[in-house]
């Protein structure tokens, strides 16, 4: 995949989230708030809560170029919609806090990054096991040697009441040297009134953000040069009750005016008839075909030269957007080469409005382009919101399907089940293939009662093609062996199996891997759980070479099984093969779950042969990782 996609190495981050905004080199200087944050350099929250182009984002990365970095590193996420899935939310922020130092909250990030995670029998179960994560990142940041500042910049985005809980243990246990900052359109539901009563809060409001009237003069005189007298810019500053967004749109209207005095006495109304009045005299001022470009390019939320050059059918996209960002035209870049762009959220909103009444037999064509693009560009998740926006349920449909299984293993749960559930019920049943994914998908969330029920409206449509039943018992198979009832994995297994095309090679291994777990706590013969492991690992291995760039957790999973019984057969040298070859592919894909299991058997054997430093070492690497996983099978016997 081209680095123009800016991907994180692992393919699982969009590394222009992790950076805050570059900086002009001309703005205006407010050390009045600089000096209120760095207040909250000895306290646990920094808050900042206001409207909508207030200037938050960039008081925050106006501030942060005023910190020392040797006494302070700096970590930074912007939030948008799509982070209200918790494995993706703390992915996000335990990526940010690795470009201060690389591997901090390594465990964590394993933990939050897959998709085996437990089956919760209460919500109090999967409270204790987030916190539990929470604590091995918590560890972490306690031994860095200087105070961290962690920014969450829009979070008014998160409306998940468990990602708001996971904050707020997050925010009550942070180490001293911890500070974060929160910067949202609306009060987040988390303790502020506790931390405020502790002196544990700094808050910047509306009011506080409000340019004053000297700010103001500085904006429009010295950062715009627009030569205002003092008496015109107080009148704005009223007018616009020193609102950051106000001012830049009165701004770039004012440029053009040959009589700024008359402009400004006639600049009133409401926010919503300000924003209309200032669509006509800034953006029907710019050049027929940059307005165009703007109107079409309003369908991105992210935005650089070659995807608007595929939604726009036009060839010099990013001088355009290089020209919008030397015009200050509400265009931010997202990182410093000034690559990627997006609109200011409040500009972005008003192109969408005009699209929307002037130009809407083109917004399905655009939506389309984009989604195309971004398949294209190895950016399934970008080419699906596309084809939802507008409804492609068909197209949707495929891209889900095809990506499914990755998500799957990136622990991307929620927004997999968020986008199946906006699909009609009835594309749910028309399409087999997309509702196993959508029951699959529900049965790793946990859902299984939901699952079966989704299998059950299925069965009338399925059970006639045999194959497609076999898939649909897949699914039951990993149903039943989340209920861990291991008579029904072997009997639904073998039906499976039975019936399945032999190049559904993904399933197949997920279900022999169940049927060997199965056999396995049943104490079976060896010799035929030793098979039904074999089996899984052959398949993975076929899955993985037939082109697949998935990471095959089952390969690992099944490797430490059939090492350990190797080790239960008195075959020493074939078991720490076997375990070595796993812990390999483990370090090799970016570690897994099952590396708990691995380290605890290698430590097993290191034992056996008197080596008992090595075994101590492979006891508590395989500690971490089983308390994250609260797998029993490592706890008890570590």
């Amino acid at each position: 995949m081209s680095n123009s996609t800016n991907r994180s190495p692992d393919g699982s981050t969009l590394v222009t989230k992790l950076h805050a905004p570059p900086v002009r080199a001309k703005r205006v200087l407010r050390p009045r708030l600089t000096a209120r944050l760095n207040e909250g350099l000895v306290r646990k929250l920094i808050l900042i809560s206001a409207t909508a182009g207030a200037g938050k984002t960039t008081l925050l990365a106006e501030w942060q170029l005023t910190l020392d970095p040797t006494r302070v590193a700096l970590a930074w996420v912007s939030l948008d919609e799509h982070d209200n899935d918790l494995n993706r939310f703390w992915t996000y922020i335990i990526a940010a806090l690795q470009t201060i130092q690389p591997g901090l909250g390594a465990r964590a990030r394993l933990a939050f990054d897959s998709i085996s995670q437990p089956n919760f029998a209460t919500a109090r179960d999967e409270r204790v096991w987030i916190e539990s994560i929470l604590t091995s990142l918590i560890n972490d940041l306690a031994t860095f040697p200087i105070d961290v500042v962690l920014t969450l910049d829009d979070y008014h985005f998160i409306a998940s009441p468990i990602i708001h809980d996971s904050i707020a243990f997050f925010l009550d246990h942070l180490p001293a040297t911890m500070h974060l900052v929160i910067a949202s359109r609306e009060d987040p539901p988390l303790p502020i009134a506790r931390l405020r009563a502790r002196d544990q809060l700094i808050e910047l409001r509306n009011a506080d953000l409000h340019l004053t009237l000297d700010e103001a003069n500085t904006f429009f005189n010295d950062v715009m040069k627009l030569s205002l007298t003092d008496q015109d810019c107080s009148a704005i500053k009223a007018r616009t009750e020193g609102w950051a967004a106000g001012l830049q749109m009165a701004a770039l209207a004012l440029r053009e005016q040959p009589d700024p005095t008359r402009f400004i006495a006639a600049f009133t109304g409401s926010h919503h008839f300000v924003m209309d009045y200032l669509i006509g005299e800034v953006l029907q001022r710019q050049a027929q075909d940059v307005q165009a470009f703007l109107l079409q390019t309003s369908v991105l939320e992210r935005l650089n030269g070659a995807l608007c050059d595929a939604v726009t059918e036009r060839t010099d996209s990013q001088a355009i957007l290089e020209k919008l960002d030397a015009s200050n035209l509400f265009v931010v870049p997202l990182d410093g080469e000034r690559r990627w762009y997006r609109y200011h959220r409040l500009f972005g909103d008003l192109l969408r409005h005009r699209l929307t009444r002037t130009h809407p037999d083109q917004i399905v064509q655009l939506h389309r382009r984009a989604s195309d693009w971004y398949a294209r560009n190895d950016l399934p998740n970008e080419a699906i919101e596309h084809t939802l926006e507008i409804h492609d349920w068909q197209r949707a449909a495929e891209l889900i399907e095809h990506n499914s299984r990755a998500m799957w293993l990136r622990g991307e749960i929620g927004v997999l089940r968020a986008w199946l559930e906006s699909f009609p019920a009835g594309v749910l049943l028309e399409r087999i293939k997309l509702g196993l994914v959508y029951a699959q998908t529900l049965t790793l969330a946990s859902e299984l009662d939901r699952a079966e029920q989704h299998l059950d409206q299925m069965m009338p449509l399925v059970q006639p093609v045999p194959a497609l039943f076999g898939e649909l018992l897949a699914v039951r198979v990993l149903i039943a062996a989340l209920r861990s009832d291991m008579l029904a994995v072997v009997n639904l297994a073998q039906q499976a199996m039975s019936l399945m095309l032999p190049e559904e090679l993904s399933q197949r291994s997920m279900v022999m891997l169940c049927m060997g777990v199965a056999h396995y706590d049943m104490s079976s013969d060896l010799a035929i759980t030793k098979n039904a492991f074999r089996e899984a690992y052959e398949l993975s291995k076929a899955f993985t070479r037939s082109g697949s760039s998935d990471r095959e957790i089952s390969i690992l999973i099944a490797l430490g099984y059939l090492a350990e019984l190797e080790w239960l057969a008195g075959n020493l040298r074939d078991a720490s093969h076997m375990y070595e070859q796993a812990l390999e592919l483990s370090e090799q894909w970016g570690g897994q779950v099952s590396v708990a299991r691995v380290q605890w058997g290698r430590a097993g054997l290191f034992y056996e042969r008197n080596d008992l430093d090595n075994a101590e070492r492979a006891l508590r690497a395989s500690v971490p990782s089983g308390e994250l996983w609260k797998d029993p099978h490592v706890l008890v016997h570590s």
